[in-house]
């Protein structure tokens, strides 16, 4: 199974807390969700996602989130996504992970993230 579209970027996937990716060089696809809102998000503010980053359904990324609607609660730190530009290395941090398409030739995951300074994790 792979996405419906082309996945051009390549990132690594880290678990929480962990200094070595489980997975390297994954293709993906990353969308900035809103213009450059700086390198943090309040943790008094709603919980907003800055990105999302289409994966194939492997290997999958994880998330902490449950979602109690209409809020999502998060209960502990989700994967970190380390995306590879030409200049500089973008890091994300998951909030929640839907699976689209499911069971089906077109099945893809969506990582809904926030972006994070570096220095903070």
């Amino acid at each position: 199974m792979t996405a419906p579209f082309d996945l051009p970027d390549r990132a690594d996937l880290y678990a929480p807390a962990q200094g070595t990716p489980y997975a390297t060089d994954v293709p993906c696809r990353q969308v900035p969700a809103y213009a450059k809102t700086g390198n943090t998000v309040s943790s008094s503010q709603n919980p907003i996602y800055t990105h999302w980053v289409d994966f194939n359904p492997a290997p999958m990324v994880r998330d902490q989130a449950t979602m109690t609607y209409p809020r999502i609660n998060l209960t502990s730190p989700g994967d970190r996504i380390e995306l590879f530009t030409d200049t500089s290395i973008l890091t994300l941090q998951v909030l929640w992970v839907e699976d689209r398409y499911s069971n089906t030739e077109k099945a893809y995951q969506r990582a809904y993230c926030v972006r994070v300074n570096r220095s903070i994790l």
